[in-house]
């Protein structure tokens, strides 16, 4: 003779295990949904980095070209100022007083600018 309360302990099992693996499959599911939000921010966030030190170091090239020359025609000659790389633009806006000639040089992508320089450069007095 089969025990009663054993064979119903053992149906109770089996219809748990249904709804078990539908709750495990959903909490993996969500888990899988976070990663790749996580991996794709990952990847605009490496985008976005790689065009700030491309910024950075164009910026840097105009501001030593004219540090070494001392002048802003010279300057825009030999970075080849405006151009465009990978979708960047670089523009400088110069003033001069007195013997001071300041640089301002901004680097753009569309109409957002990324990075921005400053620099100035001394003139010796009498040298015209």
């Amino acid at each position: 003779m089969i025990n009663k309360t054993s064979l119903k302990t053992r149906v109770a099992r089996k219809n748990l295990l249904l709804p078990e693996l539908i709750i495990v499959i959903f909490f993996f599911s969500l888990a899988a949904a976070a990663c790749v939000r996580l991996f794709a921010e990952a990847r605009a966030d490496v985008g976005k980095s790689r065009e700030l030190t491309e910024a950075v170091i164009m910026a840097q090239n105009v501001a030593e070209t004219f540090k070494a020359t001392g002048e802003i025609k010279r300057t825009a000659v030999l970075t080849n100022c405006p151009s465009v790389e990978e979708g960047l633009l670089v523009y400088a806006d110069a003033y001069e007083r007195d013997n001071i000639t300041e640089l301002h040089i901004y680097i753009r992508k569309g109409r957002e600018i990324i990075y921005s320089l400053t620099t100035a450069v001394v003139k010796e007095v009498g040298v015209p």
